[in-house]
């Protein structure tokens, strides 16, 4: 999805990147990608602490 917003952002520049459209397209897709991050650091904590007390 941040992918998505990016590529929009992109796709939304006229003669400056500078206009609020863009701004906003490009800070959505910046906490998108954040999240995902997140995401997967929660992901890969949770599946280290489920195989060290031996459940799979």
């Amino acid at each position: 999805m941040g992918t998505f917003f990016l590529f929009i952002a992109i796709q939304s520049v006229e003669d400056t990147v500078w206009n609020i459209t863009t701004l906003l397209i490009a800070a959505i897709a910046t906490l998108d990608f954040g999240l995902a991050i997140r995401l997967m650091m929660l992901h890969f904590k949770t599946s280290k602490k489920d195989n060290e007390a031996g459940t799979v």
